[in-house]
């Protein structure tokens, strides 16, 4: 069928090398498993080698130099030199990209995959079987596989050669490998509490902290502390509210008594209002009548708190014009 024939496509006219070699292979295998041991075995007993510096490849029939000529080459190099080979014998194969191997944190468990645990390894399509992981990598340098790459490439040298203030380096030092790590646990961190805080793990939380209460002790547990939270700031944004106008009539009544004072007449300590008008108005006879006005609308406001918001805005700008207003005569009885 056309994914078969996909499986099976090769460019045209490249690699002649190759697909004559793949010919002899397969006149001398019996089935295709066979015909996969045979490549892989050519792999491990011809000089072929696993580095990380291989050298330059042409632009044209790379797959035959790379099998006739420098025979050394990282993953790649090996996995797509195998597909070739399967192709052009009539198998089925596709080279699969991924990551092989990683870093354990322990501080958090997790596993820290590194750019240089990139991979390339192949599939083929074995009757009765399906699809098949071939590692040809393996057959040529097993450590990079079990190992890892920065062991395998110890006598080499060439691990992360190209960066040498990388801190995967230094890995030897203590305290620098610590502090690496915690950077690394914090990012990860970032990512899943702040960044990747979706939906499900808000879920994931919640079935956490209140696991095994049911639904309806959950819905009085969060009704509960939306109060305790909302109650106390509603409380104070109500009473500001409320005091606002008193604060400023307030203001507005110490400014009236200073001008009495001014014109002789001194409110006394605790003295309340009411008493002060009456005693102010007996002294300053011509403002007797806007004394009590003022003092009724300042009493209003202060002590009237059942009044509704538009009445002791009403009153407050009443109150405000009417001291702006207040030129006590100085004449007394």
């Amino acid at each position: 069928d056309w994914r078969r024939e996909m499986e099976l496509r090769l460019p045209p006219g490249e690699n002649p090398q190759a697909l004559a070699l793949a010919r002899q292979l397969r006149a001398a295998a019996i089935d295709d498993a066979q015909l996969v041991d045979a490549v892989l075995a050519m792999f491990t007993e011809q000089s072929f080698g696993y580095t990380l510096e291989p050298p330059l490849l042409p632009m044209d029939n790379q797959v035959d130099a790379f099998l006739f000529d420098s025979r050394r080459g990282f993953c790649e190099h090996f996995a797509s030199a195998f597909v070739t080979l399967m192709r052009a014998a009539g198998v089925p194969a596709r080279v699969v990209a991924g990551y092989q191997g990683g870093e354990i944190n322990p501080l958090n468990r997790t596993v820290i995959v590194h750019q240089f645990d990139a991979h390339a390894w192949a599939e083929v399509w074995l009757e009765g079987e399906g699809w098949v992981r071939v590692d040809p990598t393996a057959a040529v340098s097993p450590q990079r596989i079990e190992w890892g790459l920065e062991q395998a490439m110890q006598a080499e040298g060439t691990f992360l050669s190209d960066s040498p203030l990388s801190p995967l380096r230094y890995r030897g030092i203590n305290w620098l490998n610590t502090l690496r790590l915690r950077y690394d646990d914090l990012t990860w961190r970032w990512q899943s509490w702040v960044v990747g805080f979706d939906r499900e793990r808000q879920f994931q939380l919640l079935n956490t902290v209140f696991d095994g209460i049911s639904a309806r002790k959950f819905m009085l547990v969060l009704l509960a502390s939306g109060l305790l939270v909302l109650g106390p700031v509603a409380f104070s944004l109500l009473w500001r509210a409320r005091r606002r106008d008193t604060s400023e009539a307030d203001r507005c009544y110490l400014l009236f008594c200073e001008r009495l004072a001014r014109a002789g007449v001194v409110r006394e300590a605790g003295e309340p209002p009411g008493r002060f008008a009456a005693r102010a108005a007996a002294q300053l006879r011509e403002a007797g009548d806007e004394i009590c006005r003022i003092t009724g609308l300042y009493e209003q406001l202060a002590y009237a708190g059942d009044t509704s918001p538009q009445r002791q805005q009403a009153a407050l700008l009443a109150l405000r014009r009417a001291v702006r207003r207040f030129r006590s005569n100085p004449r007394t009885a």
